[in-house]
């Protein structure tokens, strides 16, 4: 899948790789968001320290199920579509967390945020791999993905 199905031709890649990071940023804050500040979460979903820890699990969960069929889905839908797909499923899941007081409801909509941030994360870091032209690039990609 080539980079001129998302960015066009005329597109400077310091642009290219400043707005992969940029996408980046988002799916790496939801990555511990909700543990940041546990006693405020705590107060403002009214659950208890455990359970925030807890959703925080299920997130991880997701993620770590769903990357082995990550790449099914990657490779069968094509690149823009997948990466706008994602990031409109993570925006709508964020509101619906951020609106919902129940964990009953937070559960399920962290875990499927988990998988729609291993999308997001897999589109994102093959970009960047992609406009890293170096035989280390997979290596600079994961260390400038790990270091943000």
């Amino acid at each position: 899948m080539a980079d001129q199905q998302i960015f066009k031709k005329w597109v400077p890649r310091w642009l290219i790789f400043v707005t992969t990071i940029l996408l980046l940023v988002p799916t790496l804050l939801l990555f511990a968001m909700s543990t940041a500040n546990v006693p405020a979460a705590v107060g403002y979903y009214g659950i208890e320290p455990a359970d925030v820890q807890f959703s925080l699990l299920v997130f991880y969960a997701a993620i770590a199920a769903f990357t082995p069929l990550e790449t099914r889905f990657f490779n069968r839908i094509a690149t823009k579509e997948y990466l706008l797909i994602c990031l409109s499923l993570q925006i709508l899941l964020a509101y619906g967390v951020y609106h919902s007081s129940s964990l009953s409801i937070i559960l399920p909509i962290r875990f499927v945020q988990g998988i729609v941030n291993c999308g997001t994360t897999s589109i994102c870091l093959n970009l960047l791999f992609r406009q890293l032209h170096s035989n280390y690039a997979r290596e600079i990609g994961y260390a400038i993905f790990y270091g943000l």
